[in-house]
């Protein structure tokens, strides 16, 4: 995401979008009960144009992935400001959020300059307090991919309200971001950190609190994507904070250290104590995830528990092999495994299930092991689990 552009760009690009010439435009309803998602289609050269009250979205193509992306953005919008700004009211952005909608991996690395493994990225103009540009840019090639991205990349957008005059941290800013993602994403990042942690590779807390921009390793750019949402997951369901302390406790690390941002904001723990109750968590099977209760689940269907379940027995799978545990303990897990092997087999299992189930065969090993990278290797289902929409 781009922090403080020049704002000489930032408003070229705004007149651009103002002085569109407009071949045809015609209004089309898809409002819901709760959030206005009217838009204006309208249509300049090989752009199609579809407006709302807080977005202009540029695509080509379609319009029905326009209007999905509209109703999508403008109900997200509004439950982030409601759950981190604390804001109630339906005050318009201004200037809009223009999105750009492309077609292919090609498109999106000519038009953005971006590699083309990337799928979105937010870009915004603020100083003054005041944000002076809205931008986000994705692939549209993927709609599952696309709805997961989009829900990141907006949580930055709206972010930037509140905090427009000083940067919000690093950690602050994507944490929110991968809270706000779909529960099945969440679940999957802290899956894979969870192993990482049993590994001895988490960065420590500190570091993770001090980073002012993303690491230069892939691996530890997934780390502190993966911890910084885990940190506030954290906070919000083992220590029972609430959305506006976190808000609280962020604006404070905008100016204090790490620790000193603790003491302040936690005083009954010492940051050590804090650090290693959270490196406790972290180790232990996977509880319910901080998603926001208001807010529908756009992605979770029929078999959303089972995929719970899947998410939490990955952790044991994963200690399948560990000597420090009780015979019974062992083939229990086991067992488990072979369940999701025969699931697997069935083809019972939807997509994400399986993407979890596959990397649980992996993990756990064993005899079967050459068996359990070729389901890996034949799954067209598995995709990386961390990361994905990483900038390099």
């Amino acid at each position: 995401m781009g922090f403080l552009r020049k704002r000489l760009i930032a408003a070229s690009l705004l007149v651009v979008v103002a002085f569109v010439p407009r071949s045809w435009a015609e209004e089309r309803r898809c409002c819901s009960s709760d959030v206005c998602c009217c838009v204006t289609r309208l249509r300049s050269n090989s752009w199609h144009i579809a407006e709302s009250r807080n977005f202009r979205i540029h695509h080509r193509g379609a319009h029905d992935v326009s209007t999905k992306v509209v109703k999508l953005l403008e109900e997200s919008r509004n439950q982030l400001r409601r759950r981190w700004l604390d804001q109630q009211d339906r005050t318009e952005w201004s200037p809009k959020c223009d999105v750009f909608l492309y077609p292919s991996a090609v498109s999106f690395r000519q038009m953005t300059g971006r590699p083309a493994e990337m799928w979105g990225f937010a870009d915004l103009e603020i100083g003054d307090g005041k944000v002076w540009m809205r931008r986000l840019e994705f692939r549209a090639d993927d709609a599952e991919r696309l709805h997961r991205i989009a829900l990141h990349e907006l949580a930055h957008v709206v972010l930037a309200d509140r905090f427009c005059s000083r940067r919000i941290p690093r950690w602050a800013d994507e944490g929110i971001a991968v809270l706000s993602e779909p529960r099945e994403r969440q679940q999957s990042l802290r899956t894979w950190l969870a192993n990482e942690v049993s590994l001895g590779r988490q960065m420590p807390l500190r570091t993770l609190l001090s980073a002012a921009d993303y690491p230069a390793d892939q691996r530890q750019i997934e780390l502190m994507y993966a911890q910084s949402g885990a940190w506030l997951e954290f906070l919000l369901t083992e220590r029972k904070h609430t959305e506006r302390e976190l808000m609280q406790f962020v604006e404070t690390a905008q100016t204090q250290p790490a620790s000193e941002a603790v003491r302040r904001c936690f005083p009954n723990e010492s940051f050590e104590q804090l650090e290693g109750a959270w490196t406790t968590w972290l180790r232990a099977p996977q509880t319910a995830v901080a998603t926001n209760r208001e807010a529908p689940d756009h992605d979770v269907g029929p078999g959303g528990e089972r995929l719970d379940e899947l998410a939490r027995l990955l952790l044991v799978g994963g200690l399948a092999e560990d000597p420090a545990l009780q015979r019974d303990d062992r083939v229990g897990a086991q067992n488990q495994v072979a369940g999701h092997r025969a699931g697997l087999a069935r083809g019972v299992l939807g997509r994400h299930e399986e993407r979890i189930a596959l990397v649980q065969l992996l993990h756990v090993g064993g005899p079967d092991l050459e068996a359990h990278a070729q389901l890996l290797e034949d799954s067209p289902a598995l995709g990386r689990s961390a990361g994905e929409d990483q900038r390099p």
